[in-house]
């Protein structure tokens, strides 16, 4: 923090009152205060420069700090595309490497059509086995995240969208043999059901309004009592009349009937307690959370996260294409080209296996050391 200077008049009258005689007196005029000026010592002169260095300079560290120690550690993960068993690999390794920062929070910035059940329900277990003392999960949605994106967004504690965000519709659905899309069968759908209800009680979102989003048999049924209104599902009905005797069954009013699923613009998940808020962008998730937009620790996928998922169904070709080139190479030695592209994909090849985590720092070790000994023999 930078002071103004005093002007240079008002400097030297300063001076002039405060510069005595050795007996006390006062010193009247401009040159006996530039006598006295002029004795003062050039190690007093610097010892005074130096305390009004050592000074600043703390000042400044203890306005730099203070800020600093009140803002919270965020981590930042990024689910976007489709939900797969690469997403749910990433998802748990990225909240396992958070866990480790021990930081205060970890923002999900999540764009999602959905995806597959499986992987959706390994990325729910994940966020809500998080322990009680651990960071908060907090979902951030720009643009829509439905399906098996909803699943895993209501497992975190908020949920911040923008005002084009879109949630809901967890309907499980599958192909059939002939390609017809069908809704799966109560077996399966139960399941999800019991997912979104341990997220209701874990983080207080509505259990009833939830399994709405799947549960596309039951009809949704709203209740006003003096206390404030209640949402009950179909099936949950006769269990709520029988727990609320005062209330009439008569006076239920549906809000969506059988065949239809759940579903929120940003707006309407907000008025209806089923979003923490409404935000600009993800900045502004940051200063929500107490959090500097500058001081967060990114851990969305690498470059070389994502180019293993890209290429990723074509590991078997990239192993077998380096055998093939490293056979061309023994048969035509001291061209290197054939070597070169046997290295390209073979690091390709254990590039995607390490992420895909079918490949792990023994097998890589094992074959450097085959290769270390190849060349030995060649050489």
């Amino acid at each position: 923090m930078e002071a103004t200077p005093a002007p240079a008049s008002g400097s030297e009258v300063r001076h002039e009152e405060a510069l005595r005689t050795p007996d006390g007196l006062p010193l009247a005029g401009a040159g006996q205060a530039s006598r006295m000026r002029a004795m003062l010592r050039p190690p007093a002169l610097l010892l005074a420069v130096c305390l009004l260095l050592w000074s600043s300079g703390g000042l400044a560290a203890g306005e730099t700090s203070g800020p600093q120690s009140a803002s919270k550690r965020i981590a930042l993960l990024t689910i976007d595309g489709e939900i797969n068993p690469d997403k749910a690999r990433y998802f748990k390794r990225a909240l396992a490497d958070a866990r480790a920062a021990k930081v205060d929070a970890v923002v999900v910035h999540m764009t999602t059509p959905g995806g597959r059940l499986d992987s959706a329900e390994e990325m729910t277990k994940a966020a809500l086995g998080m322990p009680d003392d651990g960071p908060e999960m907090v979902a951030f949605v720009d643009h829509s995240s439905y399906s098996a994106g909803s699943l895993v967004a209501y497992s975190h504690h908020r949920i911040y969208l923008t005002d084009a965000a879109t949630v809901g519709d967890i309907g499980v659905i599958f192909h059939n043999a002939e390609g017809k899309i069908e809704y799966a069968p109560e077996k399966i759908e139960t399941v999800v059901r019991a997912m979104l209800r341990s997220a209701a009680q874990k983080h207080g979102w509505d259990a009833a309004k939830l399994q709405k989003m799947t549960a596309r048999n039951q009809s949704l049924y709203r209740f006003d009592p003096p206390g404030g209104p209640q949402w009950v599902l179909e099936d949950d009905l006769a269990s709520f009349i029988a727990a609320h005797p005062e209330i009439d069954e008569k006076k239920k009013v549906e809000i969506l009937g059988k065949d239809r699923l759940l579903s929120y613009t940003a707006k309407e998940a907000v008025a209806d307690k089923m979003a923490t808020g409404l935000v600009k962008d993800i900045d502004e998730v940051y200063r929500q959370l107490g959090a500097s937009p500058t001081a967060v620790l990114d851990l969305s996928p690498t470059t070389t996260e994502r180019l293993s998922w890209l290429l990723g169904g074509y590991a078997s070709l990239l192993a077998a294409a380096a055998v093939l080139f490293l056979i061309l190479e023994f048969k035509t030695p001291g061209l290197g080209i054939w070597l070169t592209l046997a290295v390209i994909c073979g690091s390709l090849f254990f590039i995607c296996q390490f992420y895909l985590e079918m490949a792990n720092y023994l097998e890589l070790t094992l074959v450097v050391a085959g290769v270390v000994l190849v060349v030995l023999e060649l050489f």
